[in-house]
């Protein structure tokens, strides 16, 4: 019961049964996303269950739960496509994490599906969702070429790389690693401008960012203890690239919506709608970044600070309309 009283909170609809025959009569008269279910069950196993769902339904998703770690029962859910295998005692914080990934999932084969029945009613249907698909990446160029014009910091001095910026702002210059020259360009990673410990909670974090919004969609009701959660996540975050110089104009924003969550956590429930378009735009460039800086490689360290930072500021302007037209006039 405490365990379906949990997943209440994640999802619209949830519906418990006793053992794995009627589970399958359930999913005989209706359409559910996601089947959660132990192996150990009276009159049909977890196994049979999945067996059947998956001969009924082949695309269905199944996450299994279990006290034994048999390779026998892994190595034969693993055969039949099972999405998960979560051990128990049930971890909440792992929990969590596997049901955003299944569900992210989940939500991406409806989008797949929805856009193939478009196609096929419509090749004018089909260019206006092409156009929704590359939006983010329009965002990202636009917001790039703002940067160019507006970041003074980083282009203070155009015959000086990115790398002699930073040393020059920095009393501690950082360790960066070229990876490539490409196109006479040359292209740095800054993992280890970062202390280790700080480049892991980073990570932490980023995964911790992306989870919550993924449950604010999910959730019906939004609640005050949820945004704050998120805003002390952003307030953590920010305090760990408060350390480092080329970040501190992002940590600056990045705690300024972290104080603006805390204290309009109404007028976040109120127009969470508006707000998730931000707040996508900002998770997806935050992504990029991270992998740009510490994976890949960048000539400029800076290059995304404005998307995010606009998008934050958009965020801002949304939870304060008031002060936002006062200001306007």
């Amino acid at each position: 019961m405490r365990l379906l009283n949990f997943f209440s909170h994640l999802f619209h609809t949830t519906q418990s049964a006793e053992n794995g025959k009627v589970a399958l009569e359930f999913l005989q008269k209706n359409k559910y996303d996601l089947i959660i279910t132990d192996i150990n069950m009276p009159i049909m196993d977890g196994v049979t269950l999945s067996k059947k769902v998956k001969a009924l339904y082949p695309t269905q998703s199944i996450i299994i739960t279990s006290a034994h770690d048999e390779s026998s029962y892994l190595l034969e859910l693993i055969d039949i496509g099972i999405d998960k295998f979560i051990l128990k005692p049930l971890n909440m914080y792992n929990l969590l994490h596997i049901l955003t990934e299944v569900c992210t999932h989940i939500q991406n084969a409806k989008l797949i599906k929805k856009y193939k029945k478009e196609i096929e009613l419509s090749n004018i249907e089909l260019g206006k969702k092409n156009e929704e698909l590359q939006s983010l990446i329009k965002i990202l160029d636009n917001k790039g070429i703002q940067l160019n014009t507006n970041n003074d910091l980083i282009h203070k001095d155009p015959k000086k790389s990115s790398k002699d910026a930073i040393n020059t702002i920095s009393d501690n210059p950082p360790q960066v690693k070229r990876v490539l020259v490409k196109g006479g360009q040359d292209l740095y990673t800054y993992a280890e401008y970062l202390l280790n410990e700080d480049l892991k909670k980073l990570q932490i974090l980023e995964k911790d960012i992306e989870t919550i919004y993924i449950l604010f969609n999910l959730q019906d009701n939004i609640t005050h203890e949820a945004i704050l959660q998120f805003s002390n996540t952003l307030d953590l975050y920010s305090n760990i690239l408060n350390h480092y110089p080329i970040f501190i104009n992002l940590s600056i924003e990045i705690n300024k919506l972290a104080q603006n969550l805390k204290s309009e956590t109404q007028s976040f429930i109120d127009n969470a709608h508006n707000i998730y378009t931000f707040l996508k735009s900002f998770i997806y460039v935050l992504k990029k970044w991270h992998i740009s800086l510490f994976v890949k490689g960048i000539e400029d360290p800076n290059i995304y600070d404005i998307s995010m930072i606009n998008d934050m500021i958009a965020i801002s302007q949304i939870l304060h309309p008031d002060t936002n037209k006062n200001s306007a006039g």
